[in-house]
């Protein structure tokens, strides 16, 4: 067999001669692609500035203070400035005290009347004493009245001047108290103008060797 060469056919020449053609007007186009791209991408003409940016920042409206509720204010008013309308010479009070000598069978007491300052006064009048037994020893109460003394006449001259208190030796009639009984002794100072009362728990009669 022999090697033969054989002529190419015209289809093929015809393909040869539009591959040159084809090529050229793909490289057009691809340019003109391009240029469209970078007309999109700057669309400013020559020579002239972008504008600058700016930015909007949202500023808080600055409010006025608003002025206080006006208050409406009380001033206290102080009370008004009492006088003191104390008589020094008018007694309000009566201190009784139990005394006598051991032994004696007598009741004896010292009063002395008070005014509103706490201090002793000489005050003449009339003084009545009660005695009373004692029904319960734990709350005071009282008993059966024992005796009593009225009619006591109380003058400037029978005060002591150094403490200002009257001493009453009152003598038992009927009645004799044991040795360190106690009792109810009420006594009632009556003067012009007041009457006071106190009353106290005291020993009727002190042991010989108190």
């Amino acid at each position: 067999m022999s090697n033969s060469i054989k002529a190419p056919s015209r289809t093929r020449r015809c393909y040869r001669g539009l591959i040159p053609t084809a090529s050229l007007t793909f490289l057009i186009l691809t340019a003109a692609g391009c240029s469209n791209s970078l007309d999109a991408i700057n669309t400013e003409p020559p020579g002239t500035t972008a504008p600058l940016a700016t930015s909007t920042s949202y500023v808080t409206p600055t409010v006025a203070p608003s002025e206080p509720p006006l208050t409406t204010s009380i001033i206290d008013t102080p009370p008004p400035t009492t006088t003191s309308c104390i008589d020094e010479n008018q007694p309000v009070d009566l201190f009784l005290l139990s005394s006598g000598t051991p032994g004696m069978i007598t009741l004896d007491l010292i009063i002395q009347p008070l005014n509103g300052e706490g201090n002793s006064i000489v005050v003449e009048g009339r003084v009545e004493v009660r005695l009373w037994e004692i029904a319960d020893p734990f709350t005071g109460q009282k008993g059966a009245l024992i005796q009593e003394w009225a009619g006591i006449e109380v003058a400037a001259g029978d005060y002591d001047t150094l403490y200002n208190e009257v001493w009453l030796q009152l003598p038992y009639s009927g009645f004799e108290p044991e040795w360190g009984q106690n009792g109810i002794v009420e006594v009632e100072l009556v003067c012009e103008e007041s009457r006071i009362t106190t009353q106290k728990e005291i020993k009727l009669r002190k042991s010989p060797d108190c």
